[in-house]
């Protein structure tokens, strides 16, 4: 039997891509590009298979410094920004987590860059079940 999902969420790490390991503007401007570039295009795969797809936002990591934590607020802002331009749903981890410096909030984390339970827990809680309400009405 096959499986044809009402909607398909997406959340991948910009630590996974390398942005802790970025120094220079440019160098963080690649990783934020191919980031937001995958991204859309793994959205898309998700709209043409007929699924809706949901944004799982950035989240922090204890690496990064200030100069990252700009890059996750602008990439954020570009994701969010896709609700309205792409009609895609959006679910942001960030306030949930972020310290207001792009690292963890204390108690939060496994490690640098996972959370613990109470971080997923804080995950969990934020995301809206309501943005799911029109998927399951479709079904």
């Amino acid at each position: 039997k096959t499986c044809k999902p009402c909607a398909v969420v997406i959340g991948l790490s910009l630590a996974n891509e390398g942005l802790f390991l970025a120094r220079d503007v440019s160098e963080i401007d690649r990783v934020r590009d191919r980031f937001l570039d995958g991204m859309q295009k793994l959205a898309e795969t998700a709209q043409a298979s007929g699924a809706m797809p949901v944004i799982g936002g950035v989240y922090p990591n204890d690496f990064y410094e200030p100069v990252h934590a700009q890059t996750l607020r602008s990439v954020e802002a570009t994701m969010r920004g896709w609700t309205t331009s792409r009609g895609w749903k959006y679910i942001s981890f960030l306030s949930a987590l972020d310290d207001g410096e792009g690292r963890w909030q204390r108690g939060l984390s496994a490690d640098p860059s996972h959370p613990n339970e109470e971080g997923h827990k804080a995950m969990f809680d934020a995301i809206d079940i309501s943005l799911f309400d029109e998927l399951v009405k479709r079904t």
